[in-house]
């Protein structure tokens, strides 16, 4: 039985907690019972300008039961079956007025074959089944709602039926730590009509990560983010075309697809998935009334539009601490990063840049970065409700960005 919580200026406040069986019915077999609660609470704090743009904070609650088989076959082949519900709040959807603006819902299944070519360094197959709910959409006017019972919502409930596969490769001399050698993670998805899939597409990509020594307790890391999704059949034809009455409803199914830059691990110095271009949209709050719904804008926030390609690359030059332990370390960094519709041009780069520090704690470095940006795009530094009404002045202070986290960043 394990339980452990955390904080991080993307999650806010998070908690954990498993009980294993690590031998369920013989064979070594794992059986293991898990909760996760990202509450984002406190994430995205405003300890820089207390006029930072507002946010709508990710939350995900999810449940899982996992039941493991190693030796599938083989000694290096392990096996895995996992059922799951989980209740998201994404702040690209609209708000609801569920319970903490939960607005989504998934449950499913996820079949997963890894096979451990050596320690740390594994090739995984998956195909993962969800029956999802996206409860975002009001009633038309038209339809009574009864003013003693909840507020309706309409929603857009779909299959996604994803195939996957992901390694681990390459080679350092510590996987929890490096310091010197070359990390690669290629990965590959493919969403289509099997199992009567309601999305499709293509999806690739690969990390390349690589460290450097430079002297005693110095180092270079460096890392490299190339990405691509192709919409395909009836989801490809339905999101060329804004006109399709559709349109706004398979952009909400692919919110969770696209490509974001920006965050704490991505593009330091915006918040996360910010980095890219954005639109401020309202905050609308729905109640049922005698007349049927009514809405009420309650502020703005900035959506993220993503893209369908992402170029991203990190460079960090780690140090000592001049006076402290080993446990202390210093960081300078320089990130680049950019999400685009269809191609890799980096015409849209933004450069953040900062230094930071590291603490080593038993479960990893507790870790601190002031981000300054570089080239900031024309809303990054406005609060979302100037931006609708053509008002204020960009803020100097909204150039930089505070980032605390746990483990290095890459």
């Amino acid at each position: 039985l394990t339980a452990q919580s955390g904080y991080g200026t993307s999650a806010g406040l998070t908690s954990e907690g498993q009980w294993s069986h690590r031998n369920f019915l013989g064979a070594a077999r794992n059986l293991t019972v898990g909760l996760v609660a990202e509450t984002g609470f406190l994430s995205n704090p405003r300890l820089l300008s207390s006029q930072a743009a507002p946010t709508v904070p990710d939350r995900r609650f999810r449940g899982s039961v996992s039941l493991r088989q190693p030796y599938f076959f083989s000694t290096s082949l392990s096996a895995s079956i996992e059922p799951f519900l989980e209740y998201r709040r994404d702040a690209k959807l609209e708000t609801s007025q569920e319970l903490l603006g939960v607005n989504a819902r998934d449950f499913g299944l996820n079949t997963t074959l890894v096979y451990e070519i050596l320690p740390f360094r594994t090739v995984s197959l998956r195909h993962s089944f969800s029956r999802s709910f996206q409860f975002t959409q009001p009633l038309p006017d038209s339809v009574a709602v009864d003013p003693d019972g909840p507020v309706t919502l309409q929603g857009d409930l779909f299959n996604e039926s994803v195939f996957s596969a992901n390694a681990t490769l390459g080679r350092v001399d510590d996987f929890l730590n490096p310091t010197r050698g070359l990390q690669l993670r290629p990965s590959f998805e493919l969403a289509g009509a099997v199992l009567g899939s309601s999305i499709e597409y293509a999806r690739i990509s690969n990390e390349a990560s690589t460290y450097i020594p430079l002297g005693d307790d110095i180092e270079l890391a460096s890392r490299l983010f190339v990405g691509r999704l192709w919409p395909l059949g009836r989801s490809r034809q339905i999101l060329s075309d804004p006109s399709d009455p559709l349109f706004d409803t398979f952009e909400n199914r692919f919110d969770n697809v696209r490509f974001y830059t920006g965050g704490s691990n991505d593009v330091r110095g915006w918040r996360t998935q910010l980095a890219g271009d954005k639109t401020a949209r309202p905050l609308v709050v729905r109640e049922a009334t005698t007349d049927g719904i009514q809405a009420d804008t309650t502020g703005y926030i900035f959506e993220p539009q993503g893209g369908n390609t992402k170029l991203t690359v990190n460079l960090e030059l780690r140090l000592p601490f001049p006076g402290l332990s080993s446990s202390w370390r210093t960081a300078v960094f320089l990130d680049a990063g950019q999400v685009r519709e269809d191609s890799f041009v980096p015409t849209k780069l933004r450069l953040g840049t900062g230094a930071g520090i590291r603490y080593q704690t038993p479960v990893g470095y507790l870790r601190l970065d002031l981000a300054y940006k570089l080239n900031p795009g024309p809303f990054d530094l406005r609060d979302p409700r100037a931006v609708v009404n053509s008002t204020a002045s960009p803020r100097f202070l909204d150039r930089f960005r505070l980032h605390i986290g746990i483990g290095q960043s890459f």
